[in-house]
């Protein structure tokens, strides 16, 4: 493909939906190495393969780790003639920090090196060489709830640790590149105080952090890299934007600063391209990495929720964005990097069919050559400031069950996606969206296990834990563990002879010891055998968008399936045709709404989750508010797709077990994405339970909004039996309802549930009650 005088060879894919986490580098002779994670059924393993000059895969590849189970995020450093790979693994319940060579004209690798053992974490090496041939390695070393910069330095062939400051906040994925004239420096990024701010540090001379272009937005992913005058360019990600203004705005765009040793220059013609508004599922374009050419021209790629862009600037100034693969729904993972070659740079990354390798290269004409030089740069820029909004504290209700415990009404999420799957944004910044912008209680990040042909693999749901447990803290807030068994929804994502329309169910566990049964296995490819192969555990699996997606309610497991997603960012599916909030309608599977179930006897609770995937138009538009929106029209019902469900507890303390338990108990209700508090019983007797009554049931219902309440609504076996309705003109936020069902008659069962609307189009679910009339 041609674009702008650049030529984009295809992707060649270097082990078909098996590689992950890609990385390369050119050696002195021209040679071409990558290294990547492979993932087969025992678990990952590394391996090191070149690369010919067209691109292809050459011979098989070389296995670089002993061991299969958790081992990844390879790096690549080629030093003279040796071809050094490190990377992390998880063994005998320790993180560990390993590092492995050989020589490139000789096949025999030396024996592995650990270089760190840890049992909280340590995570995304980066390695570069300056010119006396010395190598400096960093990482992120996990204490506890803290990650902080570490590095290792190999000089005289002898590896030993060395002294950095400490920081005050949380770090993550470092980068690292040597200037001649200037020494070695590490970028990384900071979360601190509710922000994320990127830091340039240099580490062959110890001295301070500096934050990289200061601004009250969140600023990460850097990288770096160096242009032949010694100069360093960096590339980082940022959330900043004109308009809205808000320091959690959930889109991000890639920018370039240039540091010579005393400031921060920005190229000085503006980067065409830049849409943080957009609406359409390309949103954002983030993980960047930069690539300097001998030249001067720079290179900067980058990848959307659902696209891999690249684009480069020069003297003569910016190329529009191009994409580096064809753009599609699916499965991209955050891995590119790049490595320069002659006239010609060379990039990895992660495409539908896993770690893909391809050249770029450029072609002359009369106003650009392959002469260029580097672009023009001006001092940095000032900053939009973001609107300064806390976050209220999240609405208590303290009631007592018939057993004497007092419970409390927690607020968390119970589904939603990263980078890790076909979202945008990485698992911390997930995790600390809910806790620090939100103020939920308690969040989940349920990645697919297997979209388009891409799998997640061991190691990567192993890294998702570690942030949960790293970020859980009693009594304030909780991550749980689980991950999303998907099967696809419609054939255009089915692989040939795959079954379609099994359904979406994430999995949550009590610990982290549960196992990922993926779709992809063929003894866990429809709802039947993955229920199968999930009885036994201690696990909660939860369907949810179950009339979009599909789903199989014959393979049912009343000790799994517990509680059932009602409502997300594709809509609600309690019923056909409810209002205020409707559900996505690009294609239906008939009768597999949630009272499809209830009405075979299932006893499902009700819980609510975003299935957010950091996209600001996702699925539906709320009907009835955009008439202009057609039916079907892949448009979100709210701006902030996080927040368009929420799943409430009612548990006697906040830790991962009393929140566990709820859900199992079906003591949850669900909401639209907004804090309602509702209590529902009937005899007493709280949401969730099952009861035996020898007198006409007596039900009661309480709900206090976040905003007014338009009725409080009694379902019935799935009739709307009963109602109450706020009077016209009073907005009153908090209503109270009482029923006998007087038509009730003994040898009858009935389940009851009640839903909140508010006058704002927000919802509440109370999970059902079912009563035996005795």
């Amino acid at each position: 493909m041609k674009k702008d005088h650049l030529e984009i060879g295809a992707p060649t894919p270097l082990a078909p939906h098996h590689a992950h986490e890609p990385d390369l580098a050119v050696a002195s002779d021209g040679s071409i190495w990558v290294t990547y994670s492979r993932r087969d059924r025992r678990g990952d393993y590394i391996v090191l393969q070149q690369i010919s000059e067209q691109g292809d895969v050459l011979g098989s590849p070389e296995i670089v780790s002993d061991a299969v189970g958790v081992e990844t995020q390879p790096c690549l450093c080629i030093i003279g003639s040796e071809l050094l790979v490190t990377w992390v693994a998880y063994r005998s319940d320790q993180w560990r920090l390993l590092v492995r060579s050989r020589m490139i004209d000789e096949p025999a690798w030396g024996d592995e090196i650990v270089l760190e053992v840890n049992p909280d974490g340590v995570f995304h090496p980066r390695v570069s060489t300056d010119t006396q041939g010395n190598v400096y390695l960093v990482a992120e070393r996990v204490y506890g709830a803290q990650a902080q910069l570490m590095c290792i330095a190999r000089f005289n062939r002898q590896w030993g640790a060395m002294a950095l400051p400490a920081t005050s906040g949380t770090i993550a994925r470092p980068d690292i590149a040597s200037s001649e004239r200037l020494g070695t420096f590490v970028v990384y990024d900071q979360y601190a105080a509710g922000r994320y701010a990127c830091y340039l540090q240099r580490i062959d001379q110890v001295e301070p952090p500096i934050e990289i272009c200061p601004s009250g937005y969140h600023q990460l992913q850097p990288t770096v890299s160096t242009d032949p005058e010694g100069h360093l360019w960096i590339a980082f990600a940022s959330n900043e934007n004109e308009a809205r203004r808000e320091a959690w705005w959930m889109t991000k765009w890639s920018y370039l600063t240039v540091f010579d040793g005393v400031s921060f220059r920005e190229p000085s013609m503006p980067q065409p391209g830049i849409d943080v508004y957009h609406e359409h599922a390309y949103q954002g374009w983030e993980f960047p990495c930069v690539c300097v050419q001998s030249c001067g021209r720079v290179t900067l790629a980058a990848q959307a929720a659902h696209a891999l862009i690249v684009q480069t600037i020069d003297e003569h100034g910016w190329t529009a964005p191009a994409d580096l693969d064809r753009r599609t729904w699916g499965t991209w993972k955050p891995r590119i990097r790049m490595a320069a070659r002659a006239d010609e740079v060379w990039v990895v990354s992660m495409g539908l069919k896993g770690a893909q390798v391809q050249r770029l290269s450029w072609l002359a004409s009369d106003e650009v050559s392959t002469s260029s030089r580097a672009p023009h740069l001006m001092l940095g820029r000032a900053k939009p400031a973001p609107a300064d909004s806390a976050p209220p504290e999240m609405p208590r209700w303290h009631i007592e069950d018939m057993e004497g415990r007092v419970l409390t009404t927690y607020f968390g999420e119970l589904h939603g996606h990263s980078i890790l799957s076909d979202a945008a944004g990485d698992v911390d910044e997930y995790l600390h969206r809910y806790r620090d912008a939100y103020r939920y209680d308690f969040a989940a990040l349920t990645d697919h296990d297997y979209l388009d042909g891409m799998e997640l693999s061991q190691s990567e749901l192993r890294r998702i834990w570690n942030h949960a447990d790293r970020i859980s803290e009693d009594g304030r807030f909780i991550a749980m563990h689980g991950y999303e068994w998907t099967s696809p929804a419609i054939s255009v994502h089915a692989s040939p002879g795959d079954p379609v329309g099994e359904g979406h169910r994430h999995v949550i566990y009590p610990d982290d010891s549960g196992p990922l049964v993926s779709f992809g296995e063929p003894d866990a490819n429809t709802g039947a055998k993955f229920i199968q192969r999930m009885k036994g555990q201690r696990a909660l699996i939860i369907p949810h968008h179950t009339a979009w997606s599909g789903t199989d309610w014959d393979a049912h497991d009343p000790e799994l399936q517990r509680v059932v997603e009602v409502v997300s960012a594709h809509g609600r599916f309690e019923e056909p045709g409810n209002l205020p909030i409707g559900y996505r309608r690009d294609h239906l599977h008939p009768k597999k709404f949630i009272q499809e179930a209830l009405d075979r006897g299932y006893r499902l609770g009700f819980v609510g989750g975003s299935d957010s995937h950091g996209l600001r138009w996702h699925a539906i538009e709320l009907e009835g508010r955009a008439k202009h929106i057609p039916h079907g029209t892949r448009v979100g019902w709210k701006e902030d797709a996080y927040r368009t469900g929420m799943t409430v507890v009612l548990a006697p303390e906040l830790t991962r077990s009393a929140i566990y338990e709820a859900l199992y108990d079906r003591r949850c209700y669900a909401t639209s994405g907004v804090p309602i508090r509702l209590m529902f019983s009937i005899n007493d007797a709280i949401m969730g339970s099952e009861i035996q009554t020898q007198a006409a049931p007596t039900i009661q219902a309480r709900a206090a909004g976040s905003g007014p309440i338009r009725s409080i609504e009694l379902i019935r076996s799935g009739t709307l039996t009963a109602a109450l309705h706020a009077p016209a003109g009073m907005s009153l936020t908090e209503l109270s309802a009482t029923w006998t069902d007087e038509l009730m008659i003994p040898g009858e069962s009935h389940y009851f549930y009640v839903r909140v609307i508010q006058e704002d189009g927000n919802m509440a679910w109370s999970s059902p009650i079912w009563v035996t009339y005795t």
